[in-house]
């Protein structure tokens, strides 16, 4: 199970296209960069999240000629991730819980900050080009969003279940690299995840390649 660690098999799961991954990430912070500060409650247990990751997509069309959307990702953590050139997490000795969101902003131009809705898009298969257009023009939402949890403490987080995200929100407000994220959500063991996370993003580069 490491779906949650490669970012390039969400875009898969997404049906949206492929993409590579180069998952170095940008030393560009300094001294006057803000801490980074955040308080998770999953099941009753809280959590510090001390690391914020995003990686940037590509253009979606959802329905028309031209992009509707932009399909984005960020990546929350209490661990100190080590990332591979595929975008697997190779090693994180000090987390316990992990949070990837696929985030698809309107506009189709670039990454938006806003409120961030969860959709199953998987119950739109039925749907016709003009009941799409109704339901997602303009909507910011996520879909094929997951949490992995080291529940055992033994640090093989290869061994550890996704749980998707079923409902709920996420947030995110300022500009990249600096960002702040709220999120409230349901995942599909019945338990919730709540909390933020503030500071500045480090960017997970990415080769994009368009696909159909």
């Amino acid at each position: 199970m490491k779906t949650l660690f490669n970012f390039k098999l969400i875009a898969i799961l997404l049906s949206f296209g492929f993409f590579a991954t180069s998952c170095t990430t940008d030393d560009d912070n300094d001294n006057n960069n803000p801490k980074p500060s955040g308080n998770t409650e999953y099941n009753g247990e809280k959590f510090t999240i001390k690391n914020g990751y995003y990686a940037l997509g590509n253009g979606i069309k959802l329905f028309g000629n031209a992009p509707t959307h932009h399909l984005d990702f960020l990546f929350l953590t209490d661990g100190t991730p080590k990332f591979s050139n595929d975008g697997e997490i190779t090693e994180m000795q000090d987390g316990k819980i992990a949070l990837l969101g696929a985030l698809l902003s309107p506009d189709g131009a670039s990454f938006k900050p806003g409120t961030f809705e969860y959709t199953n898009m998987a119950a739109d298969i039925n749907l016709t080009p003009a009941q799409v257009e109704a339901k997602y023009k303009n909507k910011a939402f996520f879909y094929e969003s997951i949490v992995r949890m080291d529940t055992d403490g033994d640090k093989n987080w290869e061994e550890e279940a996704d749980v998707k995200i079923t409902g709920g929100t996420i947030k995110v407000t300022g500009a990249l690299p600096v960002i702040t994220t709220e999120y409230n959500l349901t995942l599909e063991n019945g338990k919730t995840l709540k909390g933020s996370f503030g500071g500045t993003f480090q960017k997970l580069n990415m080769d994009v390649n368009d696909g159909e």
